[in-house]
């Protein structure tokens, strides 16, 4: 088989951090590292003065657990994964833990897990994934992250594929879950299931209004169309 595209797929990578985060935080030229990483370093006073102020008030906590909570998201971003994950957890710590804490915390872990091969990481990501969903059961984005956990780091294709097929029929417009599907099809070895999931996909996408992030996945669908179609008619 030919390799598809695989873009929006890979846990935190560029196109996902792209569509999450906002492509202008991607491939920094050196002059704006060093701004951003003075915000970081501007974040960090912020939680640290925030956390011994709360020694005095419960005001305070909350304002640690926001200033940790923001540090995290911007380590997060960075790519940063144990200092973002020491954050939010502190922001947890702190009362900050809301849906989306945990959802970032989840990302930061998978991530990890993923560059160090942790089991123990992995499980942490599933664990925060979780909590994220007990705390809103409608955040679509920790469905997707077990999902592709399951796929590419739990190494459990079949049970991903099933989350991502529930995923996708209560959110057929969330189409980065459907772009995912169709790669895990292909990726299982069943080019047919995955050609007719591009094409559907392909045809709604043209209904949608163009942008930066549409037009780009229009182009990868029809790409792995075509490349899938060429490889049936061998």
């Amino acid at each position: 088989m030919k390799k598809l595209i695989l873009p929006l797929i890979i846990i935190l990578s560029i196109g996902l951090t792209g569509y999450f985060f906002g492509f202008d935080t991607l491939f920094l030229p050196g002059a704006v590292k060093k701004v951003r990483q003075g915000r970081v370093e501007v974040l960090q006073k912020e939680a640290d003065d925030a956390e011994r102020r709360f020694k005095d008030h419960l005001e305070s906590s909350e304002k640690a657990g926001n200033a940790y909570e923001k540090l995290g998201k911007k380590l997060l971003k960075r790519k940063d994964w144990t200092p973002a994950i020491k954050a939010l957890s502190k922001a947890i710590g702190y009362g900050s833990g809301g849906a989306r804490t945990h959802y970032m915390l989840g990302q930061a872990y998978a991530n990890r897990a993923q560059e160090l091969s942790s089991k123990k990481d992995t499980g942490m990501a599933l664990f925060h994934y979780n909590r994220a969903l007990e705390k809103n059961k409608n955040l679509i984005d920790a469905e997707y992250g077990i999902a592709i956990l399951y796929f590419y780091l739990k190494k459990d294709p079949q049970e991903a594929i099933k989350r991502l097929e529930i995923l996708v029929r209560k959110e057929p417009d969330f189409f980065q879950g459907r772009f995912a599907l169709g790669n895990f099809r292909y990726s299982v070895g069943n080019p047919a299931r995955a050609l007719a999931i591009y094409e559907s996909l392909y045809s709604d996408l043209e209904k949608k209004p163009d942008s930066p992030v549409m037009d780009q996945m229009k182009k990868n669908c029809k790409e792995n169309i075509s490349r899938i179609q060429l490889e049936l008619t061998r």
